[in-house]
């Protein structure tokens, strides 16, 4: 049976670089050594030995999850997906909550960068200093997740948010919308989060392609991204109990806020979706639907995320590209889908005020 010397020898090559081709370490051979060698070992009928190939490789199995919270609904959904996926794989998932400050980082760094993992996938807002291919955070396979912005050099899976918005706005503006509030969650120091400011802007676009003002047409209220933020900005936003507000349609960031908007719209006298239709966003297991009234949502694929996130983690790992995959800008954006559902009517009139 053919060995690496073999190849080697037939190649005129080392038996070193055969190793590198035979092994998917593609950067450190030309790709089109590695074409000869994986061609010549397939003719050759060419078995590595599994011990060896283990103890090069030193695969763990592990797959490094960093997040800087895991206490809100989405996040929560994705860890679990993100388990399940990884244990069909055969690994084991790994997860690292970090700080907010870069001095708390130190041991995650460690963790992730010691061959305690084979790869890790990141929710980028949780990684200081995460910038360039430079960065501490960049020596080893890497996937991000829900990014705020992409990354030259770093694989990265995220949803169509712009579309989503394109579509909440389209099926509002058909019923006769036409001045809305978009709920704005915010980050954990209070801060407008990166991710709601992208919705915002796609919001106006979206408003402004429709023949509405995107400036003027859009009311901002801002709040936590959980279900008292939810309704303590709707409360800061109604005027007193009994009196219609200025919009009739409301967008929240997500499925949380979107029932404490509901809370908050009862207390005020103002039904949904009678008096103000309400859009959720997330949908996670389909739960809007036993809501009462059943929410429209804009459903994103989580268990999709997850899959596609792992799939090209697993192809760093196992170099199964050459080295220019990584350095291309790989960024997939998942399609999402409005879910229309009893929470939106056609806009009320004025002389529907209560």
């Amino acid at each position: 049976m053919a060995g690496i010397k073999e190849i080697a020898a037939q190649l005129n090559i080392s038996s070193t670089a055969v190793s590198y081709a035979l092994n998917g370490r593609s950067g450190k051979v030309s790709e089109a050594t590695r074409v000869r060698v994986l061609a010549l070992a397939r003719d050759l009928g060419y078995v590595p030995n599994p011990s060896a190939r283990a103890l090069i490789a030193r695969r763990t199995g592990n797959i490094g999850l960093v997040s800087r919270q895991f206490n809100n609904a989405l996040y929560t959904a994705l860890l679990l997906e993100l388990a399940v996926a990884v244990d069909e794989r055969g690994g084991n998932l790994v997860t690292c909550v970090t700080g907010r400050v870069a001095s708390e980082h130190q041991g995650q760094r460690h963790l992730l960068h010691t061959g305690s993992v084979d790869g890790v996938l990141a929710i980028p807002y949780a990684l200081p200093g995460l910038e360039t291919v430079d960065s501490p955070w960049m020596q080893g396979p890497m996937v991000l997740l829900l990014p705020d912005r992409d990354l030259p050099g770093v694989p990265s899976v995220t949803f169509d948010d712009a579309d989503g918005i394109a579509q909440a706005a389209a099926h509002l503006w058909t019923l006769g919308h036409r001045t809305i509030l978009f709920v704005q969650g915010l980050g954990p120091k209070n801060e407008d989060s990166p991710l709601g400011l992208r919705r915002l802007t796609a919001l106006r676009a979206a408003w402004q392609s429709l023949g509405g003002n995107g400036e003027y047409d859009i009311l901002v209220a801002r709040g936590q991204a959980t279900t008292g933020g939810g309704y303590d900005a709707l409360r800061q936003v109604l005027g007193s109990p009994g009196v219609l507000p200025p919009f009739t349609g409301v967008i929240a960031y997500n499925d949380q806020i979107a029932q404490g908007a509901v809370s908050a719209l009862s207390e005020h006298g103002l039904r949904v979706p009678q008096d103000v239709s309400l859009i959720g966003w997330n949908d996670l297991d389909d739960r809007g639907r036993f809501d009462l009234p059943a929410r429209t949502a804009v459903r994103v694929p989580i268990h999709q995320l997850a899959r596609t996130a792992l799939d090209l983690l697993h192809l760093q790992i196992e170099g199964l590209h050459p080295v220019e995959y990584r350095l291309a800008q790989q960024s997939v954006r998942l399609p999402v889908e409005l879910i229309v559902r009893a929470s939106t009517s056609p806009a009320r009139r004025r002389e529907n005020a209560l």
